[in-house]
Protein backbone atom coordinates (compact mmCIF):
# COMPACT_ATOMS: atom_id res chain seq x y z
CA UNK A 1 0.00 0.00 0.00
CA UNK A 2 1.38 3.43 -0.96
CA UNK A 3 1.51 6.34 1.45
CA UNK A 4 -0.01 8.89 1.39
CA UNK A 5 1.52 11.51 3.20
CA UNK A 6 4.78 13.03 1.88
CA UNK A 7 3.44 15.97 -0.21
CA UNK A 8 -0.06 16.03 0.94
CA UNK A 9 1.25 17.07 4.33
CA UNK A 10 3.65 19.64 2.68
CA UNK A 11 1.28 21.29 0.69
CA UNK A 12 -1.78 21.53 2.86
CA UNK A 13 -0.32 20.88 6.52
CA UNK A 14 1.48 23.81 8.59
CA UNK A 15 4.69 25.27 6.77
CA UNK A 16 7.25 26.91 8.59
CA UNK A 17 8.38 29.95 6.23
CA UNK A 18 11.70 31.57 7.64
CA UNK A 19 12.73 33.99 4.53
CA UNK A 20 16.10 34.94 3.99
CA UNK A 21 17.47 37.84 2.37
CA UNK A 22 20.45 38.48 0.82
CA UNK A 23 22.30 39.60 -2.04
CA UNK A 24 21.98 38.09 -5.47
CA UNK A 25 21.59 34.72 -3.31
CA UNK A 26 17.86 33.41 -3.69
CA UNK A 27 16.17 33.66 -0.35
CA UNK A 28 15.72 30.31 1.29
CA UNK A 29 12.69 29.43 2.22
CA UNK A 30 12.34 26.14 4.90
CA UNK A 31 9.61 23.67 4.83
CA UNK A 32 8.39 20.51 7.00
CA UNK A 33 8.73 17.58 5.01
CA UNK A 34 6.48 14.49 5.97
CA UNK A 35 8.61 11.76 4.20
CA UNK A 36 11.84 11.60 2.93
CA UNK A 37 13.06 9.10 0.33
CA UNK A 38 16.41 7.68 0.85
CA UNK A 39 17.03 5.90 -2.22
CA UNK A 40 15.42 5.54 -6.11
CA UNK A 41 14.04 2.54 -5.67
CA UNK A 42 11.57 4.08 -2.51
CA UNK A 43 11.08 7.19 -4.52
CA UNK A 44 10.26 4.91 -7.81
CA UNK A 45 8.14 3.01 -5.79
CA UNK A 46 5.69 6.06 -3.91
CA UNK A 47 5.27 8.11 -7.26
CA UNK A 48 1.76 8.25 -8.78
CA UNK A 49 3.47 8.86 -11.80
CA UNK A 50 6.84 9.09 -13.54
CA UNK A 51 7.32 11.13 -16.24
CA UNK A 52 9.43 13.23 -18.89
CA UNK A 53 8.44 16.36 -19.30
CA UNK A 54 9.55 20.28 -20.13
CA UNK A 55 7.60 23.23 -18.27
CA UNK A 56 6.04 25.77 -20.73
CA UNK A 57 4.63 28.73 -18.63
CA UNK A 58 4.65 29.62 -15.08
CA UNK A 59 3.16 31.60 -12.68
CA UNK A 60 3.57 32.64 -8.83
CA UNK A 61 0.97 31.62 -6.28
CA UNK A 62 0.77 33.64 -3.15
CA UNK A 63 -1.56 32.00 -1.54
CA UNK A 64 -2.08 32.67 2.00
CA UNK A 65 1.45 33.94 2.49
CA UNK A 66 3.11 30.99 0.98
CA UNK A 67 5.04 31.24 -2.66
CA UNK A 68 4.07 28.26 -5.08
CA UNK A 69 5.14 27.93 -8.26
CA UNK A 70 2.45 26.37 -10.75
CA UNK A 71 3.79 25.14 -13.95
CA UNK A 72 2.29 24.30 -16.88
CA UNK A 73 4.34 20.98 -18.00
CA UNK A 74 3.92 19.17 -21.64
CA UNK A 75 4.29 15.49 -20.76
CA UNK A 76 6.70 13.84 -23.28
CA UNK A 77 7.44 10.43 -22.06
CA UNK A 78 5.07 8.18 -19.05
CA UNK A 79 7.50 5.81 -17.54
CA UNK A 80 4.30 4.87 -15.16
CA UNK A 81 1.11 5.99 -13.97
CA UNK A 82 -1.41 7.78 -15.63
CA UNK A 83 -1.23 11.81 -16.81
CA UNK A 84 -2.85 13.29 -19.37
CA UNK A 85 -0.62 15.01 -22.23
CA UNK A 86 -0.11 18.69 -20.06
CA UNK A 87 -0.31 18.56 -16.09
CA UNK A 88 0.02 21.51 -13.32
CA UNK A 89 2.78 21.24 -11.45
CA UNK A 90 2.77 22.60 -7.95
CA UNK A 91 5.57 23.29 -6.24
CA UNK A 92 6.75 25.23 -2.75
CA UNK A 93 9.10 28.33 -3.43
CA UNK A 94 9.75 30.17 -6.85
CA UNK A 95 12.97 30.32 -8.45
CA UNK A 96 13.87 32.99 -6.21
CA UNK A 97 13.00 31.46 -3.06
CA UNK A 98 14.35 28.28 -2.75
CA UNK A 99 12.63 26.01 -0.61
CA UNK A 100 15.44 23.86 1.36
CA UNK A 101 15.35 19.73 1.70
CA UNK A 102 13.57 19.45 -1.73
CA UNK A 103 13.95 19.83 -5.70
CA UNK A 104 14.49 23.40 -7.32
CA UNK A 105 11.29 25.18 -8.48
CA UNK A 106 11.58 24.01 -12.50
CA UNK A 107 12.46 25.94 -15.11
CA UNK A 108 10.48 26.79 -18.51
CA UNK A 109 12.99 25.28 -21.19
CA UNK A 110 14.98 22.57 -19.52
CA UNK A 111 13.47 19.14 -19.80
CA UNK A 112 13.05 17.09 -16.20
CA UNK A 113 12.02 13.64 -14.76
CA UNK A 114 9.29 14.37 -12.20
CA UNK A 115 8.06 11.73 -9.41
CA UNK A 116 4.68 12.86 -8.94
CA UNK A 117 1.75 12.55 -6.46
CA UNK A 118 -1.92 13.50 -7.15
CA UNK A 119 -2.15 17.38 -4.76
CA UNK A 120 -4.73 16.96 -2.74
CA UNK A 121 -6.63 20.04 -0.43
CA UNK A 122 -7.97 17.15 1.97
CA UNK A 123 -7.74 13.83 1.70
CA UNK A 124 -9.89 12.33 -1.30
CA UNK A 125 -10.21 15.88 -2.57
CA UNK A 126 -8.12 16.13 -6.02
CA UNK A 127 -7.03 19.21 -7.57
CA UNK A 128 -6.03 17.46 -10.81
CA UNK A 129 -2.58 18.99 -10.12
CA UNK A 130 0.37 17.22 -9.08
CA UNK A 131 3.37 17.84 -6.60
CA UNK A 132 6.74 16.27 -6.55
CA UNK A 133 7.61 13.88 -3.90
CA UNK A 134 10.42 16.18 -1.67
CA UNK A 135 13.40 15.57 -4.23
CA UNK A 136 11.69 13.61 -7.36
CA UNK A 137 12.67 16.30 -9.84
CA UNK A 138 15.76 15.65 -12.38
CA UNK A 139 16.83 17.70 -14.56
CA UNK A 140 17.74 16.10 -17.85
CA UNK A 141 20.94 16.37 -19.92
CA UNK A 142 21.33 14.32 -23.04
CA UNK A 143 20.70 10.47 -21.62
CA UNK A 144 21.01 11.19 -18.05
CA UNK A 145 19.49 12.62 -15.54
CA UNK A 146 20.94 15.05 -13.29
CA UNK A 147 19.87 14.38 -9.39
CA UNK A 148 18.96 17.44 -7.26
CA UNK A 149 21.38 18.67 -4.61
CA UNK A 150 18.64 17.93 -2.14
CA UNK A 151 19.48 14.37 -2.56
CA UNK A 152 22.88 13.84 -3.33
CA UNK A 153 22.78 14.72 0.87
CA UNK A 154 20.97 11.33 1.06
CA UNK A 155 23.14 8.34 0.86
CA UNK A 156 22.27 6.46 -1.18
CA UNK A 157 21.76 8.86 -4.41
CA UNK A 158 24.20 8.94 -7.15
CA UNK A 159 24.93 12.72 -8.62
CA UNK A 160 23.37 11.44 -12.08
CA UNK A 161 21.16 8.41 -13.99
CA UNK A 162 20.69 6.84 -16.97
CA UNK A 163 17.12 7.42 -17.97
CA UNK A 164 16.81 4.04 -19.43
CA UNK A 165 17.88 2.57 -15.54
CA UNK A 166 14.94 5.36 -13.98
CA UNK A 167 12.63 3.92 -16.88
CA UNK A 168 13.89 -0.11 -16.03
CA UNK A 169 12.80 1.45 -12.44
CA UNK A 170 9.93 2.29 -13.20
CA UNK A 171 8.44 -0.42 -15.20
CA UNK A 172 9.55 -3.01 -12.51
CA UNK A 173 7.98 -1.65 -9.75
CA UNK A 174 4.51 -0.98 -11.90
CA UNK A 175 4.76 -5.03 -12.79
CA UNK A 176 3.97 -7.55 -10.03
CA UNK A 177 6.05 -9.55 -8.39
CA UNK A 178 6.73 -12.95 -10.79
CA UNK A 179 5.95 -16.03 -9.52
CA UNK A 180 8.15 -18.52 -8.42
CA UNK A 181 6.23 -21.20 -9.76
CA UNK A 182 5.95 -23.32 -6.53
CA UNK A 183 3.43 -24.79 -4.85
Amino acid sequence: MKRRTALTVLAAGPLVLLVACGGARPATIQVSVAETYYDLEELTEQSDVIATGHPVSSDVDRSEGIPWTLSTVVIDTIFTGEIADTMTLRQTGTTNEAAEGVAPVVEVGPSYVFYLRHYELAPGEPTGEYVPLTVGVFEIDGDRAIIPEAARDLPDFPETVELAALEAMAAASADPAPSDGSS
